[in-house]
């Protein structure tokens, strides 16, 4: 009899740990699968992100969002055929705008890459769900007309313009 509960009592603590060890493989799963959504697409140097909100009195806040960064070269793409298609702006891993920015591109021929500013000129109405205490994530959505290729760029500042 003793040795019945010798047994059983090994049995459990075996299935204990291997419920315990599949558990950790499926949030390990789930980490890199979060990893894969963010993996960098796109060869970029990056000058300057800025984003703030217009709180002038006399006016509606609205949000603003503009870039600075150079597109080089890749096996992965042509660079030349790359177009910034949209900004999405993530706060704490929940959606908050998608805007089709104003681009400005210009080639520089000598050094393989583009230069890209982009703005939302006159800014976005607030989203009810943007906290200005709270940086914001940004992911640089960029297609070639086949394919779209992104760029992830977290803890960015929102500054607030009185």
């Amino acid at each position: 009899m003793k040795n019945y509960f010798t047994q059983l009592f090994v049995f459990l603590i075996i299935v204990f740990i291997i419920g315990c060890s599949q558990t950790a493989q499926r949030e390990a799963v789930n980490e890199n699968e979060y990893e894969k959504i963010f993996h960098q697409d796109v060869n970029l140097e990056i000058r300057e992100i800025y984003s703030w909100v217009n709180l002038m009195p006399g006016n509606n806040p609205r949000f603003h969002i503009t870039g600075d960064f150079d597109l080089l070269s890749s096996y992965k793409y042509q660079y030349e055929s790359l177009n910034l298609k949209k900004v999405i702006v993530n706060q704490e891993r929940q959606f908050i705008y998608s805007i089709s920015p104003k681009i400005k591109q210009n080639e520089l021929e000598s050094q393989n890459r583009y230069s890209i500013t982009f703005s939302t000129i006159k800014g976005l109405l607030m989203n009810e769900d943007l906290n200005i205490e709270k940086p914001i994530d940004i992911v640089l959505v960029f297609d070639d007309g086949d394919d779209e290729y992104v760029y992830f760029l977290e803890n960015i500042k929102i500054n607030k313009v009185y």
